[in-house]
């Protein structure tokens, strides 16, 4: 194999192994956090909360900042500290800007319609929480950007750590901030978390690349211009993600209220969690894969197969495993065993797995530039969405509507990864099912499947 991203390579098992560390403690820390909530406060409220932080993730939409594609820029200029410097603060700035312009224009209508939304007793706590969410929308974006430029720097495990303290101080601040304020103490958790994250990962920019400082001192436009261009590339890939999920709590709150919205929230994050601690594993990827696109496409497709077919076998037990405890979790959040909890997160987490495994593909279409299908399979989850949660709710129960999301993020991995697949004649047998890596996958999702036979 070429000589090429030696550094990246070398570090990749260091970089994976402590972006899998952050992400459980982060699902960890998420877990006891929620616990928290629900124990000083009710379900009801936990609703209100996530059907806020949904409505208010449709301001998302307009976002063409690129702010979560820095690695690849940064990567790309690894011989040249001041064009690194120059993207990095350039989408900083712009980021800053451009959040709070587009949440002062957006977030009058989207009170009107979340006030629309619940009952008239919750209408001060729910504007009160939406005025929060805003500012923790804007230090959630902005961290997001400087981690992915720590990304591009190939120490991903360093990002990792900074994930690591924020989460430890998160926790640190939930209790005896959710004990003496509900949910407000939760939020205010959640802001110090993203604020850690942007203080210390621009600190650590600062220390790494010649020129930068804490604050921001460059601006260019052309490099906006390029962010900006491929920041709609990725904006369209994230519809999925900015769209399905609020609109699928506002139907399942028209279904069955608020209280069904709490256990299809947690239901929801305990299985996308668990995915995002499998895909940490690939957080290092892309600006090795990005690299390799400049020199030998061969080594590359190579080095793709054998990395994906190791994370099939590391992947599946783990993910069978956490299938068996979904009703120790059941009992954990709201101390009895719930059918519908435990058969929605099983949905999931079937869902959520097929869509780690097809992560892999979408990260190498990223490394390309070429973005078509990771969009299409995006937008092929909400056009999905709305049919599948009117058949769950109408054929199996309105508490199951929330099931109807899995089949959609299902059916839009589906849709991604054979279109990849195709336009970059990627061998999936190649990459699946050679050297026994199908009986990992057999075994996983037999046991997923089994169990939700048994509780449905």
């Amino acid at each position: 194999m070429s000589n090429v991203s030696s550094t990246g390579i070398r570090n990749l098992r260091s970089n994976s192994l402590y972006s899998i560390l952050s992400m459980a403690l982060t699902t960890l820390s998420m877990v006891a956090s929620l616990k928290l909530l629900l124990l000083f406060s009710d379900e009801e409220i936990y609703g209100l909360w996530s059907l806020t932080v949904g409505t208010l993730a449709f301001s998302r939409l307009g976002d063409i900042s690129g702010s979560g594609s820095l690695a690849r820029f940064v990567a790309r200029e690894a011989e040249s500290p001041n064009l690194q410097h120059t993207y990095i603060d350039t989408v900083l700035v712009f980021t800053l800007v451009f959040y709070c312009l587009l949440l002062l224009a957006v977030v009058t209508p989207l009170w009107w319609f979340l006030s629309s939304q619940i009952p008239l007793e919750l209408h001060d706590l729910g504007r009160n929480l939406l005025y929060i969410s805003t500012l923790i929308l804007i230090l959630n974006v902005m961290g997001v950007s400087q981690m992915s430029a720590v990304d591009g720097l190939h120490e991903s495990d360093t990002r990792s750590k900074i994930q690591i303290i924020s989460a430890c101080v998160f926790l640190g601040c939930c209790y005896p901030l959710i004990k003496t304020s509900g949910v407000y103490g939760y939020a205010s958790s959640i802001a110090i978390q993203h604020g850690l994250n942007l203080i210390l990962s621009r600190f650590l920019l600062s220390k790494r690349i010649a020129g930068l400082y804490l604050l921001p001192t460059s601006f260019s436009k052309a490099k906006l211009k390029e962010i900006t261009m491929f920041g709609l590339k990725i904006q369209g890939q994230s519809l999925a993600g900015l769209f399905y999920d609020p609109l699928a709590k506002i139907l399942v709150n028209s279904y069955a209220g608020l209280s069904a919205v709490a256990v299809y929230d947690i239901a929801y994050k305990l299985a996308s969690y668990t995915q995002l601690v499998l895909v940490a594993a690939c957080n290092p990827l892309l600006p090795i894969l990005s690299e390799f696109t400049q020199i030998n496409k061969k080594d590359k497709k190579i080095f793709f197969y054998a990395y994906t077919r190791t994370f099939v076998r590391n992947s599946a037990l783990p993910i069978a495993v956490i299938s068996l405890m979904v009703p120790i979790a059941s009992v954990l959040f709201f101390e009895e065993i719930k059918a519908d909890f435990i058969t929605c997160t099983l949905f999931f987490l079937l869902a959520w797995y097929t869509s780690a495994l097809v992560n892999l593909s979408s990260i190498y279409a990223q490394s390309e530039g070429h973005l078509k299908w990771n969009i299409l399979g995006a937008l092929s989850i909400s056009i999905f969405v709305i049919p599948m949660i009117w058949l769950s709710a109408e054929y199996l129960s309105p508490a199951y509507a929330g099931v109807g999301t899995a089949f959609a993020i299902f059916c839009g991995s589906i849709v991604l990864a054979s279109g990849n697949s195709a336009y970059f004649d990627l061998n999936f047998r190649e990459a699946f099912l050679r050297k026994k890596t199908y009986a990992f996958l057999f075994l996983s999702y037999t046991v997923i499947v089994g169990q939700i036979g048994f509780w449905l």
